[in-house]
């Protein structure tokens, strides 16, 4: 089992290499998240809690650890 993590939160993209203010949580150039915060159960490596897969070793994050899933608001009475 590997114990790698991620360095120090920097403000440096992971994706884009923007420089971003150390305490920011999201790169003002790509959107990506800059914390991460969700450890996967199969390497240890620390992931985007938006992530579904590790980056690292392609294992299942568990689901329970992310927020709510994103849904489509679709319209309740459709006339057709």
């Amino acid at each position: 089992m590997s114990t790698e993590t991620l360095p120090e939160r920097t403000g440096m993209c992971a994706w884009c290499e923007h420089e971003n203010a150390p305490d920011s949580r999201f790169c003002g150039d790509c959107g990506r998240t800059l914390v991460f915060d969700v450890v996967c159960p199969f390497c240890g490596r620390e992931n985007p809690s938006e992530d579904a897969h590790c980056d690292a070793c392609a294992g299942l994050i568990d689901v329970s650890k992310r927020g709510p899933p994103k849904t489509k608001n679709f319209p309740k009475n459709l006339n057709v």
